[in-house]
């Protein structure tokens, strides 16, 4: 039920947290770099993407949007400890964060 608009903002401010998402997974994502910065902070920074995904895919859920990009990012929080797998899978989250934040945010 659209209540002055209240679905189209939360549907908005939904896509700007998808978009806020996308760099870090684009940085953790970066071959060397993400790698390494996963390895020495003890893996810190993939269990809070972890996180974030979980939190988002539950939120995207209940308001009835989109939630694969989140599914995508959990798998790649989970599995980054795989170097070229976690890279891939880390790039498709951003990938797909990226397209979904703007499609989102076009969309009237």
């Amino acid at each position: 039920m659209d209540i002055l608009g209240v679905d189209i903002m939360v549907n908005k401010v939904l896509s700007i947290m998808q978009l806020v998402i996308a760099p870090f997974e684009l940085f953790m994502g970066i071959p060397v770099l993400g790698w390494m910065t996963n390895i020495s902070l003890l893996f810190i920074p993939s269990i809070l993407l972890g996180f974030a995904h979980i939190a988002m895919m539950v939120i995207l859920i209940v308001n009835k949007m989109k939630w694969y990009p989140s599914l995508l990012g959990l798998l790649a929080a989970i599995l980054s400890i795989v170097p070229f797998i976690g890279m891939f899978l880390h790039l498709g989250s951003a990938g797909t964060y990226i397209y979904e934040g703007v499609v989102g945010l076009t969309k009237k």
